[in-house]
């Protein structure tokens, strides 16, 4: 019976926390019930609204992924040469300096490793990387550049099929753990900018001369989020540009500020 009865009220929360989705747009019971019933932070229903609005950004993620392997990853992965790396020294089996272009004809990298080219000379170059026989070269911004020291490798082999087998094992990763790693990671960031609203609606709450305590306010700000959370969803289902910085924060406000406004007359 214990059993039933926690199966049975962890559906009931589930069912509220699908309500508040909707319901959060504008709903006067919804929000009395945020201020004076609920428990806890919201964040477990926050947790939930994350896992929601990052589904259409995965698949997303995950088809853009397969689009970049199928023409511009795979364009450049099969112009990989067979280098290898023994003792510090690298070796290239191709006609050297040999250049890696991409779908586009532009030179990304090249490989030199006969001494064509130092490591200063990737700041005149249009490229991205540049091996030598001792040195990779990373040009990350303008005139800014990581060195890779070859010297501390004693032995690799980079081939085409590695680097495709290296994408196929990538992919099956993504696939398995991309969406909870991506739901934990963006639930974290929205918990911290509920705690952030959480302490600014304190202003608000003051201002209209009604006594909330934090908890409360972060379970206000969560609820507040919403809205924005979902029409975002929306939008990138749609491929338009969701909504970020201070639009998201002024429509948040304006949220916390009508909740606030509700929570006060129900206390009237």
């Amino acid at each position: 019976m214990p059993l039933i009865n926690g199966k049975n009220k962890m559906l009931s929360i589930l069912k509220m926390y699908l309500q508040a989705f909707y319901g959060a747009f504008y709903n006067k019971r919804l929000y009395r019930e945020v201020v004076f019933k609920w428990y806890g932070t919201g964040a477990l229903y926050l947790l939930l609204l994350s896992a929601v609005v990052m589904i259409p950004v995965y698949l997303g993620l995950v088809d853009a992924y397969k689009e970049i392997y199928r023409t511009e990853g795979m364009f450049v992965i099969e112009q990989i040469p067979d280098i290898s790396i023994k003792n510090g020294t690298a070796d290239c089996n191709a006609a050297q300096p040999y250049k890696i272009i991409d779908i586009n004809g532009k030179t990304r990298a090249i490989i030199d490793t006969k001494k064509t080219y130092s490591n200063s000379d990737i700041n005149k170059l249009d490229v991205k990387l540049l091996l030598t026989k001792r040195s990779l070269i990373i040009k990350n911004k303008d005139y800014e550049t990581s060195i890779i020291d070859l010297r501390d490798i004693k032995e690799a082999e980079i081939t085409s099929d590695n680097f495709k087998r290296f994408m196929v094992d990538f992919n099956s990763y993504m696939k398995l753990f991309g969406y909870p790693i991506g739901v934990l990671f963006f639930w974290a960031y929205k918990m911290v900018y509920v705690f952030v609203m959480a302490f600014l609606s304190m202003f608000i709450a003051s201002f209209m001369q009604i006594k909330l305590d934090f908890i409360q306010r972060v379970r206000i700000a969560a609820i507040a989020i919403t809205p924005m959370m979902i029409a975002n969803m929306v939008f990138v289902l749609f491929g338009m540009h969701p909504v970020t910085g201070w639009r998201f924060s002024l429509v948040t406000i304006i949220y916390i500020f009508t909740i606030i406004r509700i929570a006060k007359e129900e206390k009237s």
